[in-house]
This record gives C-alpha cells, structure tokens and sequence, in this order.
C-alpha cells in the first residue's frame, strides 16, 4: 500500500510540472555493471529534475535539482534520506557560481562541513570541521571480525567541494600515499573500494588489522589543504 501510495504521489508530482511547464515528463532508468536496476533520472522536457535510487547501498534517497523561475539555471542541488538532507548539498547564484557547499553527517545534523561565497566567487566563510563517512559490508560491527576469504566493500561519502580539489587514498606503512579508492558512476561524492580479507601465516601472531583511511581537501585559491583521518580496524573471524 505505501508503495501504491508514494507511485501515486510521484505521478502526480510528475502531472503537475508538466501541467506548469508545459514539458514532456520522462523517466530514463540506469543499472549496475551486474545489470541490477539502481535507479531513475527524472527530466521534465531535457532538464534533470530528481535521481532516485532503488539500490539501498547508496544510503540516499534521491538526489533533487531546483532551478530559478523561469529559467534552465540550477538554484540548488539537495540530497535527501528519509526526508532530510544528508550528505552534499549545492546552491548556487543566478550567474552559476556556487552560494553554499554544505556537507551533513547523515546521522547527525550537527556534524557538517560548509563554505560559503559571494556571487564573485569569493569564499567568505568556512564553518564545521572535515570529515568523511563510512560504510562497510561483511563486517561484524559488534565483534569488528571479518571472516576469511570474505571480501569486504567500504564505501566514504566525502565532501568534495567545486572550488577544492580532493584526494582519498590509504596511507601505507611506508608513509606512501595508495590512490585504491574508484569514484562512483552516479554519486560524485561517493568512493569506493573491495578488499579482499586472504589469510596469511602472520595473522595467527597479528590477528588485528589496519586500513589507515586519509582525506585531503586542497583548497584551490589559497593553496592550503585541510586533512582527516580515520583509521579501521578489523580482525580475522
């Protein structure tokens, strides 16, 4: 019944810009490498107004595009999961530039990360501390025990603001940098790794391991780059 319900809300939706815009509604579905349906893209005439995700691996629900009256220019780009805002949220000005950049911990709204610019594209602020997020498959998050042979997917949610460039890698023992993380096709702030949990001998001796997990976030204009860490520990199961 809910999914008759919230079918019958979409359509409606759908009925009434093109009633406003006097635009063709489509949908344009996409699909992983495994052929699994992963979402929708939702236009109104050619303009992108909504992605909504059906794979419940994104954590997200949908991505939404608002544009200013009248015009094909983006005001805003929002992230919703369960009706609130997570993750990157973009507005911009009536000439493109960008407004705001915030990013939000899906978990709690107090945790973000926010630049702010005037319409010359000017930062004027920078409010909340960096951060990633998170998600990890076929771990044991009570007992932290991955089983061996299992190969364990770890997905980061990350801010990547336009103005920055962003770098995600793993800091090896050597102190060098391993660029392993490969961007998501459909989520431009999402990474994403496998690893595959092979026992060796030494891990009867180390049974704990450590994937030591670095954000940089360099920002463009002033040359200075902001760092965060969170290192994962897990043990063979």
């Amino acid at each position: 019944m809910k999914k008759a319900i919230r079918a019958l809300m979409f359509l409606t939706t759908i009925i009434s810009l093109v009633s406003c815009n006097n635009k063709t509604a489509h949908v344009s579905a996409f699909y992983n490498k495994k052929g699994e349906h992963v979402g929708d893209s939702i236009f109104i005439g050619q303009e992108l107004q909504k992605i909504t995700f059906v794979d419940t691996i994104y954590n997200i629900d949908s991505i939404t595009f608002r544009r200013y009256s009248n015009s094909t220019s983006i005001q805003a780009i929002y992230t919703y999961y369960k009706g609130k805002q997570v993750f990157e949220n973009t507005e911009y000005y009536k000439n493109g530039r960008i407004k705001d950049y915030l990013f939000i911990n899906d978990v709690n709204s107090n945790n973000f990360y926010e630049r702010t610019y005037s319409e010359s594209g000017k930062l004027i602020s920078v409010n909340g501390e960096i951060f990633f997020k998170g998600f990890l498959s076929e771990l044991n998050t009570k007992t932290l025990e991955l089983k061996p042979n299992a190969t364990m997917e770890i997905i980061i949610y990350y801010p990547n603001p336009p103005d920055c460039v962003t770098s995600l890698y793993i800091l090896q023992d050597s102190n060098k940098r391993g660029y392993v993380f490969g961007k998501d096709k459909y989520v431009s702030f999402v990474q994403r790794v496998f690893f595959d949990n092979k026992p060796k001998p030494i891990d009867k001796i180390k049974p704990w391991k450590k994937i030591d997990i670095w954000l940089e976030v360099h920002d463009k204009a002033s040359d200075s780059s902001i760092y965060y860490n969170k290192p994962l520990f897990f043990k063979n199961g």
